[in-house]
C-alpha cells in the first residue's frame, strides 16, 4: 500500500468562514482577534469544541 500525501487542512472559522490557519491555537486566536464583540469567551470554547468534533467525524469515516 502507497501511502499519499495531503496537504494539511486548514482550520475554517464557523463563523465567518474564513482560512484561520493549520492548528487550533491559530483558529482560537482568529476567534478571538476578529470575534470578540459577538463572542464571549465560553462561546470560544464552544466554536473551538465544535471544530474539534468536526475534525473527529472527518476522521471516523
Amino acid at each position: 500500500m502507497e501511502w499519499q500525501r495531503r496537504k494539511p487542512t486548514m482550520k475554517v472559522c464557523p463563523i465567518c468562514g474564513k482560512n484561520a490557519g493549520l492548528s487550533s491555537s491559530s483558529l482560537k486566536l482568529h476567534l478571538q482577534k476578529s470575534h470578540t464583540k459577538r463572542l464571549s469567551s465560553g462561546s470560544i470554547d464552544s466554536a473551538m469544541t465544535m471544530e474539534i468534533q468536526k475534525a473527529l467525524n472527518h476522521f471516523e469515516y
